[in-house]
């Protein structure tokens, strides 16, 4: 049964992507808007404050990109949830490897 109406001016909603594996360690920028128990959540779902995450380590285990905005999922401070990308530095002995493509001839034949 139906529990009210919502006028449709009064939502808000953003695509939700699919969950990725995204190994990392980062630090929480000082400003930032907390962790949170879901990607892009309310202030409802938050588990901690932005105050107790300041320059903590954040060490990232999974990512989802919610609208455009990229969401990681770790722990910081023994609790574990999400954050968002922008609230975090990568730490720079952390820093995403540089691909290389290299080709090799391997010659068998003998002279």
């Amino acid at each position: 049964t139906p529990l009210g109406w919502v006028n449709i001016n009064d939502v808000t909603s953003q695509n939700i992507g699919k969950q990725t594996q995204s190994i990392g360690k980062y630090s929480v920028k000082p400003t930032n808007n907390g962790l949170y128990s879901i990607a892009w959540g309310t202030k409802n779902q938050q588990l901690l404050a932005p105050n107790t995450l300041a320059n903590q380590a954040f060490n990232a285990s999974k990512a989802v990109y919610v609208g455009k905005d990229l969401y990681l999922y770790g722990t910081v401070n023994n609790r574990t949830g999400w954050i968002a990308t922008k609230d975090l530095i990568q730490n720079s002995t952390d820093a995403q490897s540089t691909p290389y493509n290299y080709t090799f001839v391997i010659n068998n034949s003998k002279s």
